[in-house]
């Protein structure tokens, strides 16, 4: 829940377009990183765990990674559209 108001205030902030490509990019890694933050988060106080914390953080990265690269699936390079109009 925490995870969807904040993306709900992050989107309405940022104004992610086609034509603001690095809001929507960042928009794109911030989202997957804090979902997975609050899960965590949650993992461990409700049950605790013995994971390294280069476990978990890397798992929190590798998520915002992949957003960012399918953010870059749903809305290519500026100049490889202006390829493709031509």
């Amino acid at each position: 829940m925490l995870t969807g108001l904040v993306a709900d205030g992050l989107r309405s902030r940022l104004q992610p377009t086609p034509v603001r490509p690095w809001a929507f990019r960042l928009f794109a890694f911030v989202i997957p990183v804090l979902f997975y933050l609050c899960y965590f988060a949650a993992l461990r106080l409700m049950q605790g765990w013995q994971w390294s914390v280069h476990l978990w953080t890397g798992a929190i990265v590798l998520a915002g990674l992949v957003g960012r690269l399918l953010g870059y699936l749903t809305l290519p390079p500026q100049e490889h559209q202006a390829a493709q109009d031509r």
